[in-house]
C-alpha cells in the first residue's frame, strides 16, 4: 500500500481524478475544505474517515489551516481482489461515522492512527516496514468486514463506459484548455455528442458543469506557470486560456482562496 502524510496548511487544490486504488482519507487534526466524489460533496473534520472507491472521480480543495494532519492510504485493487473474489461488487461506505458501528469505527480509528504514527518516522528498516504491512491489512480486515456495501450491478464499479467517457473528454479538455475560443458546445459536437448528454456525464462523473471543469483545468495549469516560471500574471492568464487578467484572478481565487500574485508569493516562501 501506498500512504502520503499531508502536513502542510498552506491552500491546496487537486482537480478532479480517479485511480483504480480505494483511497482512505484520515484527518488526524484541522480539516479538509471540500472533498467532491462523483457529485457529492464531504467536508472532512477531526477524526473523520473518507472513503473513496476505486474509479470514482474526486476532487480536493484545502484552504488555510492550523495544524492540519491528514492521513491518504491507498489500497490497490489487486490486494482486495485476492481476498475479495466479488471485488467487482464491492463498494465501502463512503462516510463510516455515518454507520452505526461504533466499536469498528473506533477500532479503524486506532489502526489508522497507529499507522500515521508509524510511517512519520519511517526509516528503511524491515521491522517497520513488517509493522505497516500488518497495520495494511488489518485495516483492510476492518473495512471489508464492517464497511462493505455490496450491490449488484453497481453502475459506478461495474460499467466501464461512463469512465470511458469522461477520460475522453478529459484528454480533450486538457488538450484545448489553452485556447480561450473554446466553447462546450464546440467540445460536444468534436467528441460525437449532443450538449446534454456531454454536461450530465461531466456534471455526474464530475460534479462540475463542463465550463466548470474546463476552467479548474486553466487554473490548474497558471498555478504551475505561477509556482515555476517568471512569466507575468497577464501573460500567464492568455497563455492558460482567460480572456482577461481580471477573469483569470477571479476564478484562480475562487479556487485557491488567494489571488495570482498572493498564491505566487506563499509558494516562493516555502
Amino acid at each position: 500500500m501506498r500512504a502520503i502524510l499531508h502536513t502542510s496548511d498552506e491552500p491546496d487544490y487537486v482537480a478532479p481524478h480517479w485511480h483504480s486504488s480505494v483511497e482512505i482519507c484520515y484527518v488526524l487534526s484541522g480539516h479538509v475544505d471540500r472533498v467532491i466524489i462523483e457529485g457529492e460533496e464531504f467536508h472532512p473534520e477531526t477524526d473523520d474517515i473518507l472513503i473513496i472507491n476505486a474509479d470514482r472521480v474526486h476532487s480536493f480543495q484545502l484552504g488555510h489551516g492550523s495544524g492540519r494532519r491528514v492521513l491518504t492510504l491507498f489500497i490497490p485493487s489487486e490486494l482486495i481482489r485476492r481476498f475479495d473474489p466479488e471485488w467487482e461488487r464491492t463498494s465501502f461506505v463512503a462516510l463510516p461515522s455515518r454507520t452505526r458501528k461504533m466499536e469498528a469505527l473506533t477500532r479503524l480509528r486506532g489502526l489508522l492512527r497507529d499507522f500515521a504514527q508509524r510511517y512519520e518516522r519511517y526509516v528503511p528498516s524491515p521491522i517497520l516496514s513488517l509493522e505497516l504491512s500488518i497495520l495494511s491489512l488489518q485495516i483492510l480486515l476492518v473495512l471489508e468486514s464492517d464497511f462493505i456495501d455490496r450491490r449488484v450491478g453497481d453502475p459506478a464499479r461495474t460499467s466501464k463506459r461512463g469512465l470511458e467517457t469522461i477520460s475522453v473528454i478529459s484528454n480533450y479538455f486538457q488538450m484545448r484548455a489553452h485556447d480561450a475560443q473554446l466553447t462546450v458546445a464546440e467540445a460536444a459536437r468534436e467528441l460525437g455528442y449532443s450538449p446534454e448528454y456531454f454536461s450530465q456525464v461531466v456534471k455526474k462523473r464530475m460534479g462540475l458543469s463542463p465550463k466548470e471543469y474546463l476552467t479548474v483545468l486553466r487554473v490548474e495549469k497558471a498555478a504551475e506557470e505561477l509556482r515555476y516560471s517568471d512569466k507575468s500574471i497577464v501573460n500567464i492568464a492568455l497563455d492558460c486560456g482567460f480572456r482577461t487578467e481580471r477573469s483569470f484572478t477571479r476564478a484562480f481565487k475562487k479556487i485557491w482562496g488567494l489571488t495570482p500574485g498572493e498564491y505566487r508569493k506563499s509558494v516562493r516562501r516555502t
